[in-house]
């Protein structure tokens, strides 16, 4: 991905800050638990702001207050950023928008192609409203975070290590659309060489205790 998680003044979080800084709101709280953490690369998740250097993050989907509200310093521009943070909605195309794969025409997907070009570690976290194909998606980003519906907060908390993602995937997520075409439609679980298997869900470090289950077929 280019410049390393370290190089852009991002560190992990260690393990006694992996907590909650005060009381959670109960909602928020359930929304942490959901979210699935489907890859980590170079341990680039939780992030950590380094103290007396700014980390400018380029945030698509997101507003420029909830990053300044985590200590970050939002920028319009991934070619001045240090780090990328994407809020991807499911992909939706073709006819009757039954398509579960990010085409080069969607903007979601054409953003995350120009933070590849930035060169910048960069973290998606993708809405999943149905299963979705994220292969295309995967390659292309250092970190990458599966929900169910969140708010803006919700996610920076478990992105800065505030709260740590505990879900586990509900479903198979498909690795190409010819595997979900063979899908047999009254057997469930049945997808050959899925990307991510029914269950799959890591963890940060501080909690490797807690690892979920699920086998993570490549």
């Amino acid at each position: 991905m280019g410049a390393t998680a370290a190089a852009a003044g991002v560190a992990a979080v260690p393990s006694a800050a992996v907590a909650a800084t005060g009381p959670t709101p109960t909602p928020r709280r359930a929304q942490h638990r959901s979210m699935v953490l489907l890859q980590n690369l170079d341990g680039i998740l939780p992030l950590k702001i380094t103290s007396g250097s700014p980390t400018k993050v380029y945030g698509y989907g997101l507003s420029a207050a909830a990053l300044t509200a985590y200590g970050l310093t939002p920028v319009a521009d991934p070619a001045e950023a240090d780090l990328a943070v994407l809020l991807l909605q499911t992909p939706r195309s073709g006819e009757h928008l039954a398509d579960l794969d990010y085409k080069d025409t969607n903007a979601d997907y054409q953003a995350v192609r120009a933070v590849q070009a930035a060169g910048i570690p960069s973290i998606a976290a993708v809405q999943l409203d149905r299963p979705a194909i994220l292969t295309n998606i995967r390659d292309k980003v250092t970190g990458l975070v599966a929900h169910f519906g969140l708010s803006e907060e919700a996610l920076l908390d478990v992105l800065t290590g505030r709260a740590c993602p505990e879900g586990r995937l509900p479903f198979d997520l498909p690795a190409t659309p010819a595997s979900v075409l063979a899908q047999q439609p009254d057997l469930p679980y049945d997808l050959e060489h899925p990307l991510y298997r029914h269950g799959f869900g890591l963890c940060y470090p501080s909690h490797r205790s807690s690892a979920k289950g699920g086998a993570h077929v490549p």
